[in-house]
């Protein structure tokens, strides 16, 4: 990064961490349902599903605000 400029990703407003939060759980809620469903080992296994699924929901709508 160039120095004296900040990446304008980094600005987030109120209304950008709302839809950040309501995507992670969102992303958490999918995961936690869909690793319950598929994995069966009922432990380990659902925490990585929901952790995962949230990350990539919370991932996809910052990525997707940089084309707003």
């Amino acid at each position: 990064m160039i120095a004296g400029r900040s990446s304008p990703m980094i600005n987030l407003t109120y209304e950008d961490r709302e839809e950040l939060i309501i995507a992670a759980v969102t992303g958490a809620v999918i995961g936690f349902v869909g690793g319950y469903y598929l994995d069966h080992s009922r432990g380990f296994g659902i925490l990585v599903w929901t952790l995962v699924c949230a990350v990539i929901a919370s991932g996809m709508v910052y990525c997707l605000r940089a084309i707003r």
